[in-house]
């Protein structure tokens, strides 16, 4: 969206149980670890891995993160979700907007104010 944040690798899908099992059928010849609970201070989730040419994807349902309060975000909030278009492919993400609210809401605090940032040259500020 135009924001110069330096990603890894891995594309995070975060969706509900029923989705992951229905990727799980599309993507079971890449799976490289099934469903497992994993919490750390900052994530929770079940998640599953798999590879695709090199690209690890992690499925992830009742994906929670911490908030700066220290209390735990909402499982797989619902955000207004738009499509964008990239190459040959619509890609559906979060606005801006809403990125930066997660990214705050994570204290990740560069890549927030990278979005910041862009969100205020774009309004012209």
């Amino acid at each position: 969206q135009g924001v110069d944040l330096i990603t890894s690798e891995d594309i995070d899908i975060i969706t509900n149980k029923i989705w992951t099992e229905k990727l799980d059928k599309l993507l079971s010849k890449y799976v490289v670890k099934k469903s497992e609970y994993s919490s750390t201070d900052k994530y929770r989730s079940f998640f599953w891995i798999y590879e695709i040419e090199w690209i690890q994807v992690e499925v992830m349902w009742e994906f929670q993160y911490r908030l700066s309060d220290w209390w735990w975000s909402k499982e797989n909030q619902i955000n207004k979700i738009m499509n964008k278009k990239y190459d040959w492919m619509n890609l559906p993400m979060l606005e801006l907007e809403q990125e930066l609210k997660e990214y705050e809401n994570m204290w990740r605090i560069e890549k927030a104010e990278k979005i910041r940032e862009k969100l205020n040259s774009s309004r012209g500020e």
